[in-house]
């Protein structure tokens, strides 16, 4: 089911485990849709000028195009798949923007004491991986360590020493596109706005959104939220998943889904699914993965000690709810 809410319609995204923005209608917005990372981007820009709002759009949509492009691991000219395609044989030059990024996940990665993994592509790289079971896992568990990854940042290059080692930036690219979306809308003189990549997304400005979570097991909403000035992302095991096999057995493994453990490469089992609001959308996207291999009782062990500014929402089996303090308000759905 897709849409958004104009005038009290709501409209929900295509990919369940998202955020759905819940827009008011009124002539200061301004609506825009594009494709980027195999998904829908939706800028909805306040301004009192049309054309104005246009112009920014296209500049935010075109950079937030041109970096997916770069950081996606199925282009083959991109620096993430040139690096994976030249793994264990040489150094792979790289655009400074993935460089950085890639430097930024290794520092989330310690953060999060290897629950947070870019080089799990190693797996997921392959079509349909979490169906593979877990002899494809084990093969390509060794496979696995972020602290392998060689980044020379005189040379802006990545090297992956061992052949079979692959990056996937799945995790996080997405938050880091809708950043540069952002930065670039404010640098064109828009003052508030909501940026949105399937579901995820930041509210900037002074304006106030009302988001609705999606429902884990269902086509409703969880429930409402306010965001503002900050950055909503979500992880799920409905994203992405096939029927587990009779062999697993427990509450939650009735499906084999496509967040996995870098430790085992197998599916994380804590809870069904997370929503996590930061500071930035890219701290938001990668920390709704770690947060949801790690749990409650260490996601917030996690939090107090690396990432106060962020809170989260975990989502058990038992489809029970619970959040660090300070995560917004969750109301009920219109």
């Amino acid at each position: 089911v897709t849409g958004c809410l104009i005038a009290g319609l709501v409209c929900l995204p295509a990919i369940m485990s998202r955020p759905a923005p819940l827009l008011n209608s009124g002539s200061d917005l301004h609506r825009f849709t594009d494709l980027a990372m195999g998904t829908m981007v939706r800028l909805t820009l306040h301004s009192p000028n049309a054309e104005a709002a246009k112009r920014a759009a296209k500049a935010a949509l075109e950079r937030m195009r041109t970096l997916a492009r770069d950081l996606d691991h199925r282009n083959a000219s991109g620096s993430i798949g040139r690096a994976n395609l030249a793994a264990g044989k040489r150094p792979v030059r790289v655009t400074p923007e993935a460089l950085a990024l890639l430097r930024r996940s290794a520092e989330l990665s310690m953060a999060t004491n290897g629950a947070f993994d870019v080089t799990v592509g190693a797996l997921t790289t392959k079509p349909l991986f979490y169906a593979l079971g877990p002899k494809a896992a084990a093969d390509a568990a060794g496979l696995v360590d972020f602290r392998r990854v060689r980044v020379n940042t005189e040379a802006v290059t990545v090297f992956l020493p061992l052949a079979g080692m692959a990056l996937d930036l799945g995790g996080l690219a997405k938050g880091a596109v809708i950043d540069a979306g952002v930065e670039t809308l404010r640098a064109a003189g828009i003052d508030a706005g909501l940026v949105e990549a399937g579901g995820d997304m930041y509210a900037f400005g002074p304006r106030e959104w009302r988001v609705g979570l999606r429902h884990p097991r269902s086509d409703t909403l969880l429930g409402v939220v306010m965001l503002r000035e900050q950055a909503l992302c979500g992880s799920g095991d409905y994203e992405r998943f096939v029927p587990a096999p009779a062999t697993e057995t427990g509450s939650n493994t009735a499906r084999l889904h496509h967040i996995l453990k870098p430790r085992d490469l197998r599916p994380a089992r804590r809870v069904v699914g997370t929503y996590v609001t930061a500071p930035t959308a890219e701290q938001a996207d990668g920390l709704a993965t770690a947060l949801f291999v790690l749990g409650p009782e260490r996601g917030r062990e996690l939090l107090n000690r690396h990432f106060p500014a962020t809170q989260t929402l975990w989502i058990d089996a038992d489809l029970r709810t619970t959040s660090t303090p300070a995560f917004p308000t969750l109301s009920p759905a219109p």
